[in-house]
């Protein structure tokens, strides 16, 4: 076979447009975490090519790629990196997470085909999957409901706290020594 057939060959649809590539480092636990995961997947979607690389034994693509996590999963489609899945955070932020789970958030980045239901905890305006229990703060601007981290700030707005009396007490002389010291300009 010639050269020019031998790329005919190769560029003639062998090569995958959805790919999966795991970073891992063999000794870490969260890295077998996901590495059992997606080798559960693989199998069931044959649209995605899954690779896992060492990341100590290619250091150069570590370095190329920015990869600064382990776990850190390469979402690729088209031959471009559409996104990178860094540790565990869009998986809920923990270990005990779902094939399912991983699934669902490959496929929000259109790396994977996936066809059941999405997951209770997640987000529909970011595919992620958010944290529940008491390590929840929703941090977003104005967010409402439990755990929001305004929630303390909207109880002072409404006056209820015996608290606030104290406080006001303590600013009333500090605002007054602030004031008065600014030098003419």
């Amino acid at each position: 076979m010639e050269l020019s057939d031998q790329k005919e060959f190769f560029s003639a649809g062998q090569a995958s447009k959805q790919v999966v590539c795991h970073f891992y480092r063999g000794a870490t636990w969260r890295c077998q975490i996901v590495d059992r995961h997606l080798g559960d997947l693989a199998p069931a979607h044959l649209e995605t090519r899954f690779v896992k690389i060492d990341a100590e034994k290619s250091p150069y693509l570590v370095e190329k790629l920015g990869i600064v996590m382990l776990p850190s999963i390469l979402c690729i489609k088209d031959g471009k990196i559409a996104h990178t899945v860094v540790g565990f955070d869009e998986f809920g932020g923990t270990d005990d997470f779902s094939s399912d789970v991983l699934a669902y958030v490959l496929s929000q980045h259109e790396v994977l085909t996936f066809d059941g239901p999405a997951p209770i905890e997640a987000d529909e305006d970011s595919g992620m999957v958010v944290p529940s229990g008491v390590n929840r703060i929703d941090m977003r601007r104005g967010a409402a409901g439990a755990g929001s981290i305004r929630e303390g700030h909207q109880e002072r707005e409404q006056g209820d706290d015996d608290d606030d009396d104290d406080f006001d007490r303590y600013m009333d002389g500090f605002e007054e020594d602030c004031t008065g010291d600014e030098p003419a300009g």
